[in-house]
C-alpha cells in the first residue's frame, strides 16, 4: 500500500483505472446486439440469458485470469495492477473485434 501512495495513487486507484472503463464500454454494446438480433418475441429472455452468462463468466474466470497472469508475467506490489491493465487491454480488443465480425457476418439478417 506504501507503493501505491509513493506513486500518488489512491489505494483502491489500480481496479478503478482498469476495470471501470471496460465494462460500461463494452457490455451494452453486446447486449444491444443480442437484443437486436433476437425474434420480438424472445428478445427479453434472450437478453436476460446474455447477461447472465456475461455474469457468470466474468465472475469465474475473471480473478483467476487476472490471478495467472500476474503469476506468470509480474513481480513486486503493482503486479496484480499491471496484470489488470493488460488482460482488460488485450480482452477489450479482442471484444471490439468480435463484435466487429459479428455486425459484418449478420449484416443480412439485421436488415431482413
Amino acid at each position: 500500500m506504501r507503493e501505491a501512495a509513493r506513486n500518488g495513487l489512491p489505494f483502491g486507484a489500480p481496479s478503478q483505472l482498469v476495470e471501470a472503463p471496460s465494462l460500461p464500454t463494452i457490455a451494452p454494446i453486446g447486449t444491444a446486439f443480442v437484443a437486436r438480433l433476437a425474434p420480438p418475441e424472445m428478445s427479453g429472455k434472450i437478453t436476460a440469458v446474455h447477461i447472465l452468462w456475461v455474469g457468470m463468466i466474468g465472475t469465474a474466470v475473471g480473478a483467476t485470469l487476472y490471478a495467472a497472469v500476474s503469476d506468470r508475467f509480474f513481480q513486486g506490489p503493482m503486479a496484480l495492477a499491471y496484470s489488470m491493465s493488460v488482460v482488460v487491454g488485450v480482452l477489450d480488443v479482442l471484444a471490439v473485434l468480435a463484435y466487429l465480425l459479428l455486425m459484418r457476418v449478420t449484416r443480412d439478417v439485421v436488415k431482413g
